[in-house]
């Protein structure tokens, strides 16, 4: 839970809903849409670009299974999670 310092990695924000929804940049995707946004990036950027998977506690694993499996299929190692602090959840 702590915070972390800027990175000057490319970051890629990727949202899961809890109906399993992928959400990045605003637009809703399909996982071959974000397996093809992960190939670009990784291209443009190389293997550097940092995936943030940002989720609430109530998504369930099978939801964030296919997001991972992009990143590895893209090329991309870099993935973290986000969490919120307990008292900051809205």
């Amino acid at each position: 839970g702590e915070e972390d310092a800027p990175s000057e990695l490319p970051r890629l924000t990727i949202n899961v809903l809890v109906d399993g929804q992928i959400i990045h940049a605003g637009h809703s995707l399909s996982t071959a849409d974000l397996e093809q946004k992960l190939r670009d990036e990784q291209q443009q950027y190389g293997q550097n670009v940092e995936v943030r998977i940002r989720c609430d506690r109530a998504v369930i694993y099978r939801h964030v299974t296919p997001v991972m499996l992009a990143c590895t299929r893209a090329g991309l190692w870099n993935v973290s999670y986000a969490v919120v602090r307990r008292g900051e959840e809205q």
